[in-house]
């Protein structure tokens, strides 16, 4: 009978302990500090998961909820957890242009030029999405400029593809190579030019960039210039030497 009565206290431990977590989780995505704490001292556990494996500390530094980071890492959350794509926390900040969270991350630790799983990291992210704040703080704390995922593709690729004007010169003046080539050959010009970027391909031919450079098809950024009959690109690419 004894044994019976401990069983069914183990399992409403466990019940409460389960409701606990959940409570933590979504409390932590809202950024409720009161609701995070009262969680946590009923019993949650600062590092659980939900079926994406993502973290108290994962949800709130994707929302940008300053207070709650700060209370989670004083409790000792992890940083280095990552959820299934293999963001952490200083990713997903990077990637929604948190500046005081990458600020705070940083201060705690956090490895500056960590990857996800396509070797995203936080620059590219910051980069891609157009954050130019956040793509500053980066550089200036120290992230590799010229960084490549997984495809091979940099922070200046796609600041050029995501038509970011501001992002690329910042990028080119903190040392960018402007003619480094992804797995397909491409380069920044390819890119931007494949996607009509017009202010962005006048960026990339005013640093530098090989304007008759070709990817493994042996393609041109002209030869997507006149595939899509933009005059304007065609005629800019041939004022910086473009060849038919």
């Amino acid at each position: 009978m004894k044994k019976i009565f401990l069983f069914i206290l183990v399992l409403t431990a466990m019940g409460l302990f389960a409701d606990a977590n959940a409570d933590l989780l979504k409390a932590s995505k809202k950024g409720k500090l009161q609701a995070v704490k009262n969680a946590l001292e009923a019993g949650a556990n600062v590092n659980t998961m939900n079926k994406d494996r993502e973290t108290p500390l994962l949800l709130s530094s994707e929302k940008g909820k300053v207070e709650v980071i700060e209370y989670l890492l004083s409790r000792k959350a992890d940083m280095k957890a990552k959820n299934v794509y293999g963001y952490t926390a200083l990713i997903l900040a990077s990637k929604n242009g948190h500046i005081e969270v990458i600020n705070l991350l940083l201060r705690k630790g956090a490895k500056i030029d960590e990857r996800d799983n396509g070797g995203f990291s936080p620059l590219i992210y910051a980069a891609k999405h157009s954050h130019g704040d956040a793509v500053e703080l980066l550089i200036k704390k120290g992230a590799n400029v010229n960084a490549q995922n997984s495809s091979k593709n940099t922070a200046l690729m796609f600041a050029a593809y995501s038509g970011s004007p501001n992002v690329m010169k910042f990028l080119l003046a903190k040392g960018a190579k402007v003619d480094l080539r992804n797995s397909s050959g491409q380069t920044a010009l390819i890119w931007a030019t494949g996607d009509g970027k017009l202010k962005s391909v006048k960026i990339l031919l005013e640093a530098g960039a090989n304007v008759n450079a070709r990817d493994k098809r042996g393609k041109t950024a002209m030869l997507f210039a006149k595939r899509m009959r933009r005059n304007d690109l065609i005629q800019l690419l041939k004022e910086y030497g473009a060849v038919d």
